[in-house]
């Protein structure tokens, strides 16, 4: 069963979105393709989100030869296109469905194609209802008009699309067959939850509307503008069900739908144009904005930035710096799939970090500041299981004790260094019996624990049991561990660390303690 509304974006979520597609990717990108890496992208996403699925031409031979990203939609009910059939789609979906991985539809509703002239749009019908139009369904104010067609809808309440007929959103008849198509993507097709297309072009009232008649868990709308301007539609689109929706004051109004921050991504490419500019992120948008940041979804690039030189990421060796940043900060991050393409293993990686870690998109930014004599910038997050810290521009590697090491910059390009709680990072499941040590740097690869009580050894005889490399501290430091095998009801009440030649002092043995040469540190958690 779907779960009801959630005003369009989970509390505390936890999910990391991809964006499985950019334009003209339909060969990369098929849903054939998708779902032959269903394994892969399901390990780290909770959500993709995919373009409109929907039949773009009227001719039945070219359905799936049609070279088209899917922003002119003609049909609603029919699913044919170049991504792929209707039944690779609905394979596709349900795959990762099964493997907990939701898709996201591209929802275009601002504007309609005509089957065969400007403004002839489509009968089409489902599950025993017609969908059918007429030109009171087009903005009066439409370029149709100019053109010469009838158009008698009201005038449009946001930006014009000039290309294809806006649709009128006043209009009870459009509405009408916009709640029973969003129907049929959840119910039928099986999609998760809507990335709404244009959102500027009318108002948000009617998002609010639409998601209150389907009750998509997940909601998002391109709303290509900077902060203040996205917040003012998040709260509009609370206005349908709000008491009093004539109210002056849409500060009132709960957010029924996410956008994403288009406001962080004029921030990350200020501060990551030319030379890092750390007070550049001084501000970090809606994701920034405490009781906001849960309708944000933050992103480096999408399909439209990527594709103007003007809005894409201005130099490519800081596409992984970036991510790192969305990915350590609040919001739900959206990957661009040839960010991911390109970076896939270090991606992974600080994906891994952040859930591990529990960073939510609610989560407390716990400190933000300029380090390294102004050329970087460090920022501490607080999860629900540990703490992530990003150092970007020139990371300082001090003040990071209780830390690991997740994912740096390469030698040539050490432009930013991300770190995770070690007690989180090195989590033991309930019944484990380890323990953990921070070797200096000096000691080398191989190192021992041995671990005793009176005269009963635990370990192999001295140098004892080599333990196992797991992780790197923020330090460089290397970190190792060793578990107590078998059935023993009482554990070692000493243990020394040691490489053959150098050892600490005899230690107190604690379940899962972490050590360094100084003694124990803390403890790690348990799953």
């Amino acid at each position: 069963m779907r779960k009801s509304n959630s005003c369009g974006w989970p509390s505390q979520y936890e999910g990391v979105m991809l964006q499985g597609f950019y334009w003209n990717s339909w060969d990369e990108t098929s849903w054939k393709k998708l779902a032959e890496n269903a394994d892969e992208l399901a390990a780290s996403f909770d959500l993709i989100w995919v373009p409109n699925s929907g039949t773009v031409t009227s001719c039945q031979a070219e359905e799936l030869t049609t070279q088209s990203s899917g922003y002119d939609p003609l049909y609603w009910f029919k699913h044919n296109s170049i991504w792929g059939s209707e039944a690779e789609l609905r394979n596709m979906i349900e795959v990762f469905k099964k493997k907990g991985t939701g898709i996201i539809e591209d929802v275009v509703i601002n504007h309609k194609k005509g089957e065969y002239n400007w403004c002839d749009f489509a009968t089409e019908h489902w599950n025993g209802h017609t969908i059918e139009w007429s030109e009171d369904d087009i903005c009066c104010t439409d370029e149709a008009a100019r053109a010469g067609f009838s158009v008698k809808g009201n005038a449009d309440e946001g930006d014009d699309f000039d290309g294809f007929r806006d649709l009128n959103h006043v209009s009870a008849n459009v509405q009408k067959n916009v709640k029973i198509y969003l129907d049929f993507l959840l119910n039928d097709l099986g999609y998760t939850g809507f990335r709404y297309d244009m959102v500027k072009g009318y108002a948000g009232y009617y998002i609010g509307m639409y998601n209150d008649s389907s009750k998509p868990q997940f909601s998002v709308g391109e709303y290509w503008a900077e902060k203040d301007a996205i917040v003012n539609w998040l709260r509009e689109t609370g206005r349908f069900i709000a008491k009093n929706p004539n109210s002056p004051d849409n500060t009132q109004f709960t957010p029924q739908s996410a956008a994403f921050d288009f406001g962080l991504k004029t921030i990350i490419n200020n501060a990551f144009k030319g030379a890092f500019n750390a007070q550049a992120l001084k501000d970090k948008s809606i994701a920034g904005w405490a009781g906001m940041n849960r309708w944000a979804v933050t992103f480096v690039d999408n399909h439209d930035t990527y594709r103007e030189s003007g809005t894409k990421m201005d130099n490519d060796h800081n596409v992984l710096a970036a991510n790192a940043l969305i990915l350590s900060i609040p919001g739900t991050p959206c990957i661009f799939y040839p960010h991911w393409t390109a970076h896939k293993e270090a991606l992974k990686a600080m994906i891994a970090a952040r859930k591990l870690a529990g960073i939510s998109n609610e989560s407390n930014i716990v400190q933000q500041r300029v380090i390294s004599k102004g050329k970087g910038y460090r920022v501490r997050v607080e999860g629900s299981r540990g703490t992530i810290v990003l150092d970007l521009g020139t990371p300082s590697d001090k003040l990071l004790e209780g830390y690991g090491s997740v994912w740096r910059g390469d030698d040539n390009n050490h432009n930013f260094a991300m770190y995770i709680s070690l007690d989180c990072m090195l989590a033991v499941g309930q019944k484990e019996k380890s323990v953990f040590f921070e070797a200096p740097a000096d000691w080398g690869d191989e190192v021992y624990a041995y671990a005793w009580r009176g005269k009963t050894e635990y370990t192999p005889a001295w140098p004892g049991a080599k333990m196992e490399r797991v992780a790197t501290a923020a330090n460089g430091n290397t970190i190792f561990k060793w578990t107590l095998r078998g059935k023993e009801k009482t554990l070692p009440a000493k243990v020394i660390f040691n490489n053959g030649t150098n050892q600490t002092a005899n230690l107190t043995f604690v379940k899962n303690g972490y050590y360094t040469v100084t003694g124990r540190k803390f403890d790690v958690l348990t799953k």
